[in-house]
C-alpha cells in the first residue's frame, strides 16, 4: 500500500534546492507521513524536527519516542522546547509557538512536510467559515505556503484519514495518543467528534463536495490574488500606500485589496468585520490626525493621504537605543536602518546615542524648528517617525538619518559633519519590501 500521491512524490523527488523536513509530532499521522518517506527511498534528504510544547505530563516521553522513532527509521531529529503562552486561546498560542519554532530552525529553500489530510482540510474550511473568514470563497488548508524563507507542503492534503488509518495498521507503526485530541472544549475537536460524525451519518457524501468546492474556490481565488497583487502594486508609491486610489476603487475592490495586502504579509487571517473596520478607517474624509489599528498581529496606520501595514517595532518602549555602527542592518518594524562609511556623513562622538521615538521637542543648532515639526513638514508621517532613531548627546539632537523614500537628505549639526574629504558615517533608514 502506497500513502504518497504520485503527484507529491514527484514534487518531493524533484526538490533539491533545499532540505525536506518533516513536523514529527509522533501521533499517527506524522508517523505514518516519516514511514512512507522513508520507504519512497527519501530518507537519504529527510530530517524532522519534533516541537515539545511543556503542556502534557507526558510531553518528555513523547519527545523520547520520538527520538527512538527517528533511531530505527535512521533520520535525523531535531528537538525544539517551547514556551507557549498563557495569555488567549491555549490553542492558538501552542500553534505560535509552534511555528516560530519551525521558522528558526528551516533555512531558505527548506520544506516543512506537515501531515495534514483531507480530514483536517474540511474541519478547517468550516472552521474558518463559521469564525467569519475575510476572503473569497471557501478556505481550507493551502497545500503549500511560504514560511520565512522557506515553504510548508503539506503532501496528504488529499488522502483520508481512513487510509492513514488502514496504512499505520499494515505496517504495525507505533505513535503517540495525544488526550488532548478528545477535549471538546477546542473548537476543531468539537467539529471532530460532535458535527462531522453527524454529518456523515446524514449525508454520507458532504465530505467529497466540500472538498470539490474547496478546489473550485481555490481556483477563483487564485485568479482574485493575481488581480489583488496588480492592485497592491498600483497602490504602492515609496511613501506606503496611496488612500486616494484606495477610494477610487469600487468598495469590494477596495476590500479586496486590503485583504490581499494583509495576506502578503500575515499569517492570521482578519475576520469580514476587522477586514471592514480597517477599509472604514483609511477611506474616511476628513482624515488628518495619524490613526493605526493592530489586524491580523500588524500595525495598520493611516496618515493624510498614506497608509502602511507593518509588524510592530521589537522593543518595550517609544525611546529604545538603537546601536549603530559601520555594517549596521536593522529591522525596525518593517523598515531596514542601514549604516556604512563614504565621504562626507557625520563623525559619532564619544558618549552619544541613538534612540528611536521620544524626542520631538529637540532641535538641529541653528534651526527654529522642533524635531516633530521638521519632519512633518518634509511629509514624513507617523509611523516612520515612531521608528526613526536620531543622534543625540545630553538631551542634544546632534544628526538625523537620510530617508531615501521620501527623498529626505540627512540632515545634522556642522559640529558632526565631515567634508568631502573624510570618511564618515552615513545612515539611512529605508522602507522594507512588501
Amino acid at each position: 500500500m502506497t500513502l504518497l500521491p504520485p503527484e507529491a512524490i514527484q514534487r518531493l523527488s524533484q526538490h533539491h534546492q533545499g532540505r525536506l523536513v518533516v513536523a514529527f509530532s509522533g501521533g499517527m499521522d506524522s508517523t505514518a507521513l516519516l514511514h512512507a518517506l522513508v520507504r519512497a527511498g527519501l530518507n537519504s534528504r529527510i530530517e524532522a524536527v519534533h516541537v515539545n510544547h511543556g503542556l502534557q505530563a507526558q510531553a518528555f516521553s513523547w519527545q523520547a519516542h520520538c527520538a527512538a522513532v527517528c533511531r530505527l527509521l535512521e533520520v535525523p531529529l531535531q528537538i525544539a522546547e517551547v514556551e507557549v503562552s498563557s495569555r488567549g486561546s491555549l490553542e492558538a498560542a501552542a500553534r505560535r509557538a509552534r511555528y516560530q519554532a519551525f521558522e528558526k530552525i528551516l533555512c531558505p529553500a527548506d520544506l516543512l512536510l506537515m501531515a495534514h489530510h483531507r480530514e483536517d482540510h474540511i474541519e478547517t474550511a468550516i472552521l474558518t467559515l463559521l469564525r467569519g473568514y475575510a476572503g473569497m470563497g471557501l478556505s481550507g488548508m493551502p497545500a503549500s505556503r511560504g514560511l520565512g524563507e522557506a515553504e510548508i507542503y503539506r503532501p496528504l492534503l488529499t488522502v483520508s484519514q481512513s487510509t492513514i488509518v488502514e496504512y499505520a495498521l499494515q505496517h504495525k507503526l507505533e505513535f503517540i495518543e495525544d488526550p488532548s485530541n478528545q477535549d471538546t472544549r477546542h473548537d476543531r475537536n468539537y467539529l471532530r467528534h460532535n458535527v462531522m460524525p453527524r454529518l456523515e451519518g446524514r449525508f454520507p457524501d458532504w465530505a467529497s463536495r466540500l472538498e470539490s468546492r474547496l478546489d473550485l474556490d481555490q481556483q477563483a481565488r487564485a485568479l482574485l490574488t493575481t488581480y489583488g497583487a496588480q492592485d497592491v502594486k498600483t497602490l504602492r508609491a515609496p511613501q506606503g500606500f496611496s488612500v486616494v486610489k484606495l477610494k477610487a476603487l469600487e468598495r469590494f475592490r477596495g476590500l479586496h485589496v486590503l485583504n490581499t495586502l494583509i495576506a502578503q504579509c500575515a499569517v492570521i487571517i482578519p475576520s469580514r468585520r476587522q477586514l471592514t473596520a480597517a477599509y472604514e478607517m483609511l477611506v474616511a474624509d476628513g482624515q488628518v490626525e495619524p490613526r493605526v489599528m493592530l489586524i491580523a498581529g500588524f500595525e495598520l496606520h493611516r496618515h493624510g493621504q498614506w497608509f502602511d501595514l507593518l509588524p510592530p517595532v521589537a522593543g518595550n518602549t517609544a525611546s529604545d537605543e538603537v546601536e549603530i555602527k559601520a555594517g549596521t542592518e536593522i529591522e525596525l518594524g518593517g523598515f531596514e536602518l542601514k549604516a556604512w562609511v563614504a565621504p562626507g556623513g557625520i563623525k559619532v562622538p564619544a558618549g552619544a546615542k541613538w534612540l528611536r521615538g521620544g524626542r520631538g521637542q529637540l532641535k538641529l543648532e541653528g534651526s527654529h524648528k522642533r524635531l516633530s515639526e521638521l519632519l512633518r513638514e518634509q511629509g514624513i508621517p507617523f509611523w516612520v517617525r515612531q521608528r526613526l532613531p536620531v543622534l543625540t548627546e545630553r538631551n542634544r539632537l546632534l544628526a538625523i538619518p537620510e530617508l531615501p523614500d521620501w527623498a529626505v537628505t540627512a540632515q545634522f549639526n556642522e559640529a558632526v559633519g565631515l567634508d568631502q574629504a573624510s570618511q564618515g558615517l552615513h545612515v539611512a533608514l529605508i522602507r522594507s519590501a512588501v
